[in-house]
């Protein structure tokens, strides 16, 4: 079993961004230790990457900083999300969100006891 401390995501402010094309990048890493890389086809998010990176601001100490980016088309009848309750980086040591697949985002708050099999905390998050 794993116990998972759920958070809310801190707000740092709204962001207009202009993606330059359809993409979907889950876990990249853009910052080791003092260097924050983005690729060229992402420099649209950077804006919000320089508002996290001013180095009073309490998350520039990680060492790691990863981007997760869904910029896609969406039938209609789909948020394009895995359905219901999940994690993403499930089992990781980051900072972990349990959120829903509706809009807008719903997150739980707390602490969580799950199974360390993924498919299994799933169902366990479904009750």
């Amino acid at each position: 079993m794993i116990t998972i401390e759920s958070r809310l995501p801190e707000v740092v402010g709204e962001f207009k961004l202009h993606p330059s094309e359809f993409c979907y990048v889950v876990y990249m890493p853009i910052k080791i230790g003092h260097s924050i890389q983005i690729p060229d086809n992402l420099k649209w998010v950077k804006p919000l990457v320089d508002n996290i990176h001013k180095e009073d601001y309490k998350y520039f100490r990680y060492w790691y900083w990863y981007l997760t980016v869904k910029h896609m088309w969406v039938p209609a009848k789909s948020f394009g999300n895995r359905a219901g309750w999940h994690i993403d980086g499930y089992g990781s040591d980051d900072i972990n969100y349990i959120w829903y697949d509706s809009l807008p985002t719903q997150f739980a708050l707390g602490e969580f006891t799950l199974s360390e099999g993924h498919s299994e905390s799933l169902k366990q998050m479904a009750v």
